[in-house]
């Protein structure tokens, strides 16, 4: 009688306890996450000379001829560069030739290798 007793109030009650702790315990579970599939492209210069003072002046970037990506990119001074800049630009991972325009003047034509969550500094001359 004891021992019927004993099973049931104690022995059944603690297996129960203790399945519910091992199986809803969420610890054990992992989770992954990818690489965001961008690059970043960040323009750096002299200032002064090519405006990046004023939201006015900027430098117009060519990637790659052949897909016709083109867009105004603000330069970044060398002095004032930091890991959250605003005027870094993603781009896609991979080979990429860029030509930089400053008031309709070549500046720099060039070939660079991005890899995903990588920036890319291009300074102009």
């Amino acid at each position: 009688m004891k021992q019927k007793f004993f099973i049931r109030f104690f022995t059944l009650p603690l297996l129960l306890c203790a399945g519910f702790v091992f199986f809803s315990c969420k610890s054990a579970v992992t989770t992954s996450y990818g690489y965001e599939n961008t690059a970043y492209l960040e323009i750096v210069g002299n200032a002064a000379k090519y405006g990046a003072s004023s939201q006015s002046m900027l430098v117009q970037v060519v990637l790659d001829k052949k897909s016709d990506l083109q867009f105004d990119a603000q330069v970044n001074p060398v002095s004032k560069r930091t890991v959250s800049n605003k005027h870094s630009y993603k781009i896609a991972p991979g080979i990429h030739e860029i030509e930089i325009f400053f008031n309709g003047e070549s500046l720099l034509r060039t070939s660079i290798f991005a890899s995903v969550n990588q920036t890319k500094l291009v300074m102009l001359p």
